[in-house]
């Protein structure tokens, strides 16, 4: 109204607060502001009061240390609605996926492969002494070039991870071969002739290869 003077308006816990951070108030005086602030918040916001739990603030030398509302304890169900999918040991999408595309390589080479053995076996005559027995020997091979080009395949598809895994079980299976075929050639040069020998130190690696690979894997 005219001529009434206007007292001026009491400082509210706010002004505090702001003349704390705009022109340095007393560190004495923040703490509390913030109580009234939050005692303020607290009785306004009381209907939903009990989805939030309240912040706790920690005063500092230079400034205001909050903890975050993420720092509520979860409930069972919460925590159960906070599980990834990602600590599942289930195949993803993308891992079946590949998994089928080797499967397809794979799989017709190593049938040819069963085949070409059980055809050299019946018809190759491997014991004769016809000079085609080198030939029909040699027909297996041609279905392990495509075992390894399923196994390649394989690995440039994989994930960083699962090549790391399969090239570690591969240098097991490899150092493991080759200590064989050393143990098997100085053997053959001191007399002693192994029956089979090669493919003791085929097996030797395959088998190393396969339990490096599971142990690589855990």
């Amino acid at each position: 109204m005219p001529g009434q003077r206007l007292e001026p308006r009491p400082e509210q816990p706010s002004d505090l607060l702001r003349r704390r951070v705009t022109q340095r108030a007393e560190p004495d005086e923040v703490p509390i502001a913030l109580s009234s602030i939050m005692t303020s918040y607290r009785a306004e916001e009381s209907s939903t009061a009990h989805l939030f739990q309240p912040c706790r603030l920690a005063c500092g030398g230079d400034g205001l240390a909050m903890e975050s509302l993420l720092d509520m304890p979860a409930t069972a169900g919460h925590a159960r609605s906070m599980t990834s999918k990602l600590d599942s040991n289930a195949q993803s999408r993308g891992d079946r996926a590949r998994t089928r595309a080797y499967l397809r390589d794979f799989a017709p080479a190593m049938a040819a492969y069963v085949v070409a053995i059980g055809v050299v076996v019946a018809w190759g005559d491997p014991d004769g002494e016809s000079p085609w027995r080198f030939a029909w020997a040699l027909l297996p091979v041609l279905p392990i070039v495509g075992v390894v080009r399923a196994v390649v395949r394989g690995l440039r598809r994989s994930d960083e991870y699962a090549q790391l895994v399969q090239l570690r079980g591969l240098a097991v299976g490899f150092a493991v071969a080759m200590f064989a075929c050393v143990v098997l050639g100085m053997l053959a040069v001191a007399g002693l002739s192994v029956p089979a020998g090669p493919w003791l130190a085929f097996s030797a690696g395959m088998v190393s290869w396969a339990v490096a690979t599971a142990i690589a894997s855990r």
